[in-house]
């Protein structure tokens, strides 16, 4: 793999309100922006809420941080009741000047054929520059790989990547990805610390012919007891300069 494969930090990892009900924002993303920058992450995977509940002088704040927000995470379902909130989620990419956005599809599979026309509708109208990512997450109707693999080629999207849940647990899980996939693979979400042999997935990415970009999407600490951003951001920090030097390896 690339020595500059370009590495990000996801904004979630700080945020100690990711998985509750109400998913409100407990912390200001350009307060750490700066700190981002100097800590030799390459841009932001912003986590939505972040933004949409922000105040306007913090959503302003966002778009000139020194570290750019690259991909934009949106949680816009793909119903047909969810149309608004997919025209303010391509609104905030065109703004933002993101380079691509992370999804998800919906549960339930008997939504399919309308999810799947609502998101060749969205894809069409994101920036030309932006590249669509399906995060393909488990307990979504795409979690397994052949359904995926499917569910795309009968949506013929003009464009459209995927994302890897790329460290931890058994490499075979990622073969069929890899292989049905291959080059739409264009993003890895990691979490070092789950990963007992860092050298050996690596490769495997690279024979897999890898050539996209990587965020550190958690890291040790997270949702354990104690947790603090100060503590999250320094084993962030850590994991980068890992993957940092596993790369130049």
């Amino acid at each position: 793999m690339r020595q500059d494969t370009p590495i990000y930090i996801a904004t979630v990892l700080l945020e100690r309100n990711r998985w509750t009900l109400d998913k409100a924002p407990s912390f200001a993303v350009s307060e750490w922006g700066q700190r981002f920058h100097d800590a030799g992450f390459d841009g932001v995977e912003l986590w939505e809420n972040h933004l949409l509940l922000a105040m306007d002088e913090e959503q302003a704040a966002i778009q000139d941080m020194a570290c750019p927000v690259v991909y934009y995470n949106t949680y816009a379902g793909f119903g047909d009741e969810d149309a608004d909130a997919l025209r303010e989620a391509a609104d905030w990419i065109r703004r933002l000047g993101a380079k691509g956005c992370k999804y998800n599809l919906g549960k339930d599979p008997s939504r399919r054929e309308t999810e799947r026309r609502n998101l060749r509708a969205w894809v069409a109208s994101l920036p030309e520059g932006c590249m669509p990512l399906c995060e393909c997450h488990g307990g979504t109707m795409l979690e397994d790989p052949r359904d995926a693999a499917r569910f795309f080629q009968e949506a013929d999207l003009p464009r459209n990547g995927i994302i890897v849940h790329a460290m931890g647990g058994d490499e075979e899980r990622l073969h069929p990805w890899f292989d049905l996939f291959g080059p739409a693979i264009r993003h890895l979400h990691i979490v070092l610390h789950r990963e007992p042999d860092l050298a050996g997935r690596l490769a495997y990415f690279e024979r897999a012919g890898f050539a996209g970009s990587m965020t550190v999407e958690f890291t040790q600490g997270v949702a354990e007891p104690g947790e603090n951003m100060a503590d999250l951001f320094a084993s962030a920090v850590d994991d980068l300069d890992t993957l940092r030097a596993a790369l130049g390896a």
